[in-house]
């Protein structure tokens, strides 16, 4: 899901909220065994939750075309079930990024937006 506030014309918030399952494994390109695990074996399951609160700031704010560069924050929690290994206390852990993100919406009706977009976490 995401949410866009325009503050201005130019400006706007955007919060990008969505959760995700996900299966964490061992991955060693040696193929040697390191503390007991061996290469691709299954640690745990997760379901991660990874908000991203960004600053917006929009080029052409008239044209239908409107090109725009965002910054902010993003909070990773991993939330885990199905634990495989007692390693999972270690890996499983909240990430701090800090989002770059490079779109190119073009607006198809008063109320519909649609775009491709670009993103890099820090």
């Amino acid at each position: 899901m995401i949410l866009l506030i325009c503050s201005t014309t130019t400006g706007g918030v955007e919060l990008i909220a969505g959760i995700s399952e996900h299966q964490v494994s061992f991955e060693n390109s040696t193929g040697a065994a390191i503390a007991g695990l061996s290469d691709g074996q299954s640690l745990f399951d997760a379901w991660v939750l990874p908000p991203t609160l960004t600053l917006q700031y929009h080029f052409l704010p008239e044209n239908n075309i409107r090109p725009y560069v965002g910054v902010g924050v993003n909070y990773t929690a991993m939330l885990w079930a199905n634990a495989t290994s007692s390693v999972e206390a270690i890996l499983a852990r909240q990430v701090l990024a800090f989002p770059i993100h490079l779109a190119l919406p073009d607006k198809l009706v008063s109320t519909w937006i649609f775009g491709f977009g670009l993103g890099y976490h820090f």
